[in-house]
């Protein structure tokens, strides 16, 4: 009881945590976006407890049917929670509505990035091959 006491307790931080970042984020855009953040949020609450309907659903109510059903719930929302990770981190940076309102990628940042891949460290296998040098020779 106590070890999953303790879980909600830091699923509820981290949940609160992670709204109050997302509407401190939107706050920067126009209403619209953060009228579809509300709408999201609401919709995510939709799809979970039909998620969890049709895992119930579709496998037999014996111990080993309701095992399964947890399963596919946990699964599946597991690869919801990595795929809007990455949406998140890698994809909504880049959109141009982010860099408009100064959320996205910044070229300081690319700049920074693109310093990082050029840092002179090179493995011996590509040695010579920059700046006219010769490299890959046969």
């Amino acid at each position: 009881y106590g070890a999953t006491l303790a879980a909600m307790v830091v699923t509820g931080i981290a949940d609160g945590i992670a709204q109050g970042s997302l509407f401190g984020m939107t706050s920067n855009l126009p209403t619209r976006y953060t009228s579809a953040l509300v709408s999201g949020t609401a919709g995510s609450g939709v799809l979970v407890n039909l998620l969890r309907l049709l895992s119930k659903g579709i496998v037999p109510q014996t111990e080993r049917g309701l095992r399964a059903s947890s399963y596919i719930y946990f699964a599946v929302a597991t690869a919801v929670c990595l795929a809007c990770i990455f949406v998140f981190s890698r994809l909504l940076p880049r959109l141009p509505v982010m860099s408009f309102h100064g959320l996205g990628v910044k070229d300081t940042d690319r700049v920074l990035i693109e310093d990082a891949n050029n840092s002179g460290w090179e493995d011996s296998s590509h040695a010579g091959s920059r700046a006219g040098g010769k490299g890959w020779e046969a």
